[in-house]
């Protein structure tokens, strides 16, 4: 078997995919405003949350996501349900 050049050894597992994009849920004037909401969304587990900060309007956006593992879990099984039985 060949082995791999040395840089491909080192380069190949740092390559990043981007999960899925965020959304804005809320955006509010202070950040225990934002922290409430956050707090809120955070007991669905399927859900990343994240406050970002709006530097232009000096506001707190809540945003949220699908958890790229459910993601891909509910792809697997996507992909399990369309296999065709032999007769």
């Amino acid at each position: 078997m060949k082995e791999r050049p040395y840089m491909e050894q080192i380069i190949l597992p740092l390559i990043h995919k981007d999960g899925p994009p965020w959304n804005i849920v809320a955006r509010y004037e202070n950040f225990d405003d934002a922290a409430k909401k956050r707090k809120e969304l955070s007991e669905d587990k399927d859900y990343q949350v994240k406050i970002h900060w709006l530097r232009k309007s000096d506001r707190f956006a809540v945003k949220t996501r699908m958890d790229p593992e459910v993601i891909r879990k509910k792809e697997k099984a996507k992909r399990k349900k369309k296999r065709r039985k032999k007769k």
